[in-house]
């Protein structure tokens, strides 16, 4: 055993293997170093030894260590390569040379020994035996309790979310059950209020003229959309006097609907300012427009034998 441990030297064209081993004998489980030192020519291309998993029966490689180079000078490189070993049955083990490739030519290490070791268990020289300890209880970390209270609080937000919907959808069904229908005034009746308005806001008189005729076309349109179902918000000026080509009742108005309509595209885009009296007849057209289109419900017979009784007695 000590004679194989000693370093052995091999040449072949200037290149030399030796290994060696920290511990010649260890016990079972123990691990140890096996140095590989390598010296060659600069340039030479060689392939070291590998070992996967074991160098021999018996012998596990545990790590393989990075090959370390030293410049020695004189063109001549050092390369030193570790291998971390271990042993988990007792034995004497012999290490076979590991074999360096140099292109066609193959140089041999030296041979190693190494003695694995267990120990007796009727041997109490290095102490008395122990019974097995007690498990032992963790201290409280509250960090480590910290992803419970996490879940928690998200499980409750969820719930919180989930009863807010309900509730909130409830009360849109109650309130869907009990919503107040309000009926739609009639066209005319809408129209000519929203014109109403214009003129008691005096809006021309205070020099707001755009907003004047803007207010006074986007109630016609809103008439002209409900009375004969045309787009009319949409519209150009032109568009809607071409839709109302179709509709006999319309005809009586026209010229009046487009005096309206063009002088406020004069004002809107061309920032013309009418003087008063044609401010106040372009309001009063519009009204006259709406009256003489205005659907005019037909009065039932009984109702109007009623008013003729009351003419009559008048």
């Amino acid at each position: 055993m000590v004679l194989s441990s000693t370093f052995a030297l091999a040449n072949s064209q200037n290149m030399s293997v030796k290994t060696s081993i920290d511990s010649t004998s260890i016990y079972i489980g123990d691990q140890t170093l096996l140095h590989l030192d390598l010296q060659q020519d600069k340039g030479d291309i060689i392939q070291l030894p590998y070992f996967a998993d074991t160098i021999t029966n018996g012998i596990q490689v545990i790590k393989t260590g990075k090959p370390d180079t030293v410049d020695m000078g004189n063109n001549r490189i050092q390369v030193k390569l570790d291998y971390l070993i271990t042993s988990f049955d007792s034995g004497l083990y012999y290490i076979p040379p590991f074999p360096v490739i140099k292109g066609q030519d193959t140089v041999w290490s030296n041979d190693l020994g190494l003695k694995v070791m267990t120990f007796n268990v009727e041997d109490t020289t290095h102490g008395a035996f122990f019974d097995i300890k007690p498990v032992y209880k963790a201290p409280f970390v509250f960090s480590d309790y910290l992803y419970i209270l996490w879940s928690l609080l998200a499980l409750a937000a969820i719930i919180l979310i989930i009863i807010y919907a309900r509730k909130q959808l409830k009360k849109r069904k109650e309130g869907q059950g009990s919503e107040i229908v309000v009926p739609l005034l009639p066209a005319d009746v809408e129209a000519l209020q929203a014109l109403e308005q214009v003129k008691n806001d005096k809006l021309w008189q205070n020099g707001r003229e755009k907003e004047y005729y803007t207010r006074i076309t986007d109630a016609l349109r809103r008439y002209l959309e409900r009375r004969f179902g045309i787009f009319a918000m949409e519209m150009t000026t032109s568009e809607i006097m071409s839709e109302l080509k179709r509709f006999p009742e319309a005809k009586e108005v026209q010229d009046q609907l487009r005096s309206v309509f063009e002088t406020a595209d004069f004002v809107k885009f061309a920032k013309m300012r009418p003087i008063a009296d044609e401010n106040e007849l372009n309001l009063s057209r519009a009204m006259i427009i709406v009256n003489k289109t205005k659907v005019v419900e037909e009065k039932e017979p009984a109702e109007e034998k009623e008013e003729t009784s009351k003419s009559a007695n008048e």
